[in-house]
């Protein structure tokens, strides 16, 4: 009993890792790749701390693409495993709903509300000052061509983190704990694995939300949407800057406005679901 339990647990546990293993191969062989195509530059480094600083300087400018790379070898993997779970015989689901036109605009519109609210909060609580490392995390992951940052962000992102965090975390913790602790533990799980104080605790309650709206409607493609669409706002907001934010009547605004989009979103989802 105690043995089918901890390979309960490992069943729950391993895809992501499965996905962090892929993604530390790919950006390992990138760089390699990277570094060898620009190698009469490297060869003129013989400083350790130089070298360090040349290859974090590749890394960040093709971040992107090796994350869109990652996401393109672990997607196929994700679906395969998320068909098997599907095809066993104790699996255990619901059926899915037909999702309106409106509905699906209800979706975009919480993923978007709340990309912008939940960020403002997290911004306004000071979280930002006290823990370090973001500030790399959003250069690594903003710092590079527009258009690839665009498929990685909002297309390929959404599509493997969904599979993994939502169709598979998710759909087997619910199997041994049910949908309300589900949420909660999927969530967290997604919020510890983006090793980052701040971009976990975003993580942690886009999470939750996630798992809200695909039990909601017992479909994968709605969290994706959501993913995609929060996703796509937080692009636009890092790219080009906002006129209003600079004043601070103009982000309190922001703030307030967003969070009502997101609860009457919830509210409408809620009701409509």
């Amino acid at each position: 009993m105690k043995k089918n339990r901890i390979l309960q647990v490992w069943r729950i546990l391993y895809p992501p890792l499965l996905y962090f293993i892929i993604s530390y191969v790919v950006q390992l062989v990138g760089i390699l790749v990277l570094i060898q195509i620009q190698h009469t530059t490297v060869w003129d480094l013989t400083n350790p701390e130089e070298l360090q600083l040349y290859v974090m300087e590749i890394y960040n400018k093709n971040a992107m693409l090796l994350t869109m790379i990652s996401a393109l070898v672990t997607i196929p993997i994700c679906i395969l495993l998320y068909q098997k779970d599907k095809n066993r015989q104790n699996y255990v689901t619901s059926v899915p709903k037909k999702i309106s036109l409106q509905q699906w605009c209800w979706i975009a519109l919480l993923g978007m509300a709340a990309s912008v609210s939940l960020n403002d909060w997290i911004a306004l609580s000071g979280i930002i000052l006290i823990f370090d490392g973001f500030e790399q995390v959003a250069e690594a992951l903003y710092g590079g061509n527009l258009f690839i940052e665009f498929l990685a962000i909002v297309i390929a992102a959404p599509l493997v983190e969904e599979l993994l965090f939502r169709g598979l975390v998710y759909r087997r913790t619910r199997e041994l704990a049910g949908a309300k602790v589900a949420i909660i533990l999927s969530a967290l799980y997604f919020g510890v694995y983006h090793m980052n104080v701040v971009q976990g605790l975003y993580a942690f309650l886009l999470g939750i939300l996630l798992a809200w709206v695909g039990e909601k409607y017992q479909s994968l493609w709605a969290p994706i949407l959501f993913h995609a669409a929060a996703n796509f706002l937080s692009v636009i907001y890092t790219e080009w800057e906002m006129p209003y934010r600079v004043t601070v009547v103009g982000v309190i605004l922001e703030i307030l406005i967003s969070t009502i989009l997101m609860i009457y979103a919830i509210v409408r989802i809620h009701r409509t679901a």
